[in-house]
This record gives C-alpha cells, sequence and structure tokens, in this order.
C-alpha cells in the first residue's frame, strides 16, 4: 500500500496501522492496512496494489514496467498494449501534462496550477499497462471512476468559471481506451444539474456531501456498487471532509486501484475553512 504525501515542511507519522498527519489542523488518524509514506507533491495518494510485482526497474519507463511478463497469449495483451494512448507508454509525464490541458479544454488545473500529472502518470499508466497484461480483452477494458467534485464555485466554476473541466478530460483521455463507467459527486446541486443539462452523457452525476458517510454510502449504492479503480476527491479541500471521504471510500477501491486526495496543501493552518471560519 502507498501513501504519497506533502505539505512543506509538515511530515507524516507512521505506523504498522495508523497513520496520524502531523498537522494542528487535522487531529486525526487514519486506520487502515499498513501503508508506506514518501513525500511527493500536494496530492495524497493511496495505491492498492502489490505495486512491485508490476513493475521491473524504473517505475517511469513503460518497457520496464512490461518486462516482467510473458505468456501464452503474448498477442493479445499486445494488442491491449497497442490500443494504450501514448501519454500511457511514455517514460515521462510530458505527454500527459499537454493533454489534460487539451482534453479538458483548458478548464482543469491538474496540470497547469498543480502538477498532479505526475501521480497520474505513474499510477494511472501502471494501472492500465497491468489491466491489459494481466486480462487481456478484445477490445476496451472496464474501468470504474469517481470524481468528488466537479469544480462548482461561485460564479459558476473554479476555472473560467466553467465547471466539469475534469470530467470532460476523463472522458476524452480514457473513454476510448476504456469502457469508462464514469462517475462525478457534487454538493452544489444548482451548478451541478446545470453542467449536466449542457453535457449530457459525459458522466453520472450525484448530489452529495463528502464529510456525510450517509451521503457517500448512497453515491456508491446508486452508481452500482462495485468497486472503483480510480477515486479522486477534488471537492471542499477541507481536511475533515477529505479524511471523512477517505476513511469510508477506502473499502470501495478494487484490487490495484488508486485513491487520489488532491489539494492538501490546504492543510496548513492558515487555511480559515479548517479552523471553522467564514
Amino acid at each position: 500500500f502507498f501513501f504519497f504525501f506533502a505539505q512543506g515542511p509538515k511530515m507524516v507519522a507512521v505506523g504498522s496501522r495508523t497513520t496520524a498527519v502531523m498537522n494542528g489542523s487535522i487531529g486525526r488518524t487514519i486506520t487502515r492496512n499498513a501503508i508506506a509514506i514518501a513525500i511527493f507533491t500536494t496530492a495524497l495518494l493511496y495505491h492498492h496494489s502489490f505495486y512491485q510485482s508490476c513493475t521491473s526497474g524504473s517505475s517511469n519507463d513503460a518497457n520496464a514496467r512490461t518486462a516482467t511478463y510473458s505468456a501464452a497469449d503474448a498477442d493479445a495483451r499486445s494488442k491491449c498494449l497497442d490500443r494504450l494512448p501514448g501519454w500511457a507508454m511514455d517514460g515521462h509525464a510530458d505527454t500527459l501534462k499537454k493533454q489534460l490541458v487539451v482534453a479538458s479544454d483548458g478548464l482543469t488545473d491538474k496540470s497547469t496550477a498543480h502538477r498532479y500529472e505526475l501521480i497520474y502518470h505513474r499510477y494511472l499508466a501502471t494501472r492500465m499497462i497491468r489491466r491489459c497484461l494481466e486480462s487481456p480483452e478484445d477490445g476496451p477494458l472496464p474501468f470504474r471512476m469517481l470524481e468528488i467534485g466537479l469544480g462548482c464555485a461561485p460564479g459558476g466554476g473554479m476555472i473560467k468559471r466553467t465547471p466539469g473541466g475534469s470530467m470532460k478530460a476523463w472522458r476524452n483521455l480514457l473513454g476510448g481506451v476504456f469502457d469508462l463507467d464514469l462517475h462525478v459527486v457534487e454538493y452544489d446541486e444548482k451548478c451541478a444539474k446545470k453542467w449536466e443539462e449542457k453535457n449530457p452523457g459525459v458522466a453520472s452525476l450525484y448530489i452529495g456531501d463528502s464529510s456525510s458517510t450517509e451521503s457517500l454510502d448512497k453515491v456508491v449504492k446508486d452508481s452500482g456498487g462495485k468497486p472503483f479503480d480510480l477515486i479522486i476527491d477534488d471537492a471542499s479541500h477541507i481536511n475533515s471532509h477529505q479524511i471523512t471521504a477517505a476513511q469510508h471510500l477506502i473499502q470501495h477501491i478494487a484490487k490495484g486501484g488508486i485513491y487520489v486526495i488532491e489539494d492538501i496543501q490546504s492543510a496548513c493552518t492558515t487555511w480559515a475553512a479548517n479552523e471553522g471560519t467564514k
């Protein structure tokens, strides 16, 4: 299991079953299975995978990641790999950085204001390659994904006053490769419904609250109840909400799946929302 956390000089204390974030604004613990911690970027990532078994040498090198596999159905695996996009097979994240901007029509900051392409390239590309190697199919592989937060904000949206950039990006980046079962949760019902009307078929929309376990349970149930290959929390950025959602949804990650919490820079104690002020 792998967690990646960066918060300036703030660090993470690790135990065999408990992780405590050493930050005044997060006076809580996450009790889960044994994990490892490393500094990476302003996002927290959980990778439910026997990661070393699907890598060989540099984890950023696509050839190395595929080198450990050989089997009688090599032809099927080769065809599956051929269907993967170039950014997934690149040994670096530069292509994905550009593709996130293009695929979202410039409506996501995942690879502009932030450098989340580094995380998504390393782990999502590995997930895609591993799926081809372990379960090659004649046609798109099923991929189930949930993002918390559509990007609604006063004025319309976080980027260019328009929400839904991430949904557009994931649909364009993964839809042709996978049989993509894409879901999104948003707290702002008016904004979300307006987006859904303008963007039919991009993703299944749910109105929910990431700080409510009852709301999260309803989303999981209404979305089909099956485990997710990828869950992304890009919602309120309030620590208590992020922790509640992670603690509750981590059980719904598929084997080999990924859980990402974006924008954990909000853990700074100077961020007013975490202190209960407006």
